[in-house]
């Protein structure tokens, strides 16, 4: 006897993990903390940068939950990145672009 919920889709000597026409990519990997501190300060932040123009705590790199229509108007919830600069006299790039905070 199979305890596995997805035995039921199991054709003849061929394995898979899902029913007909669901595709079988693996799913994005999720983030350990919705939140990555980045910066030279080694007691706090979670993302060490050791460069000179960085700050003790330079930026954070936040995952929100936002909610979000699609093409035919359905509502659901996706997870975005914000980077968000904390002030940092050099300042934070992204794509060659400064932020502003």
């Amino acid at each position: 006897m199979c305890r596995l919920g997805f035995a039921r889709y199991l054709p003849y000597g061929r394995w898979t993990t899902a029913p007909p026409g669901v595709p079988l990519s693996p799913p994005p990997p999720k983030p350990r903390m919705d939140h990555y501190l980045f910066g030279r300060d080694v007691a706090v932040a979670d993302i060490i940068t050791a460069h000179p123009s960085c700050s003790k705590q330079h930026a954070v790199l936040q995952f929100r939950v936002t909610e979000k229509e699609d093409e035919y108007g359905l509502r659901g919830s996706a997870v975005r990145p914000y980077l968000l600069d904390l002030g940092s006299v050099n300042g934070s790039f992204l794509n060659g672009e400064i932020l502003r905070f």
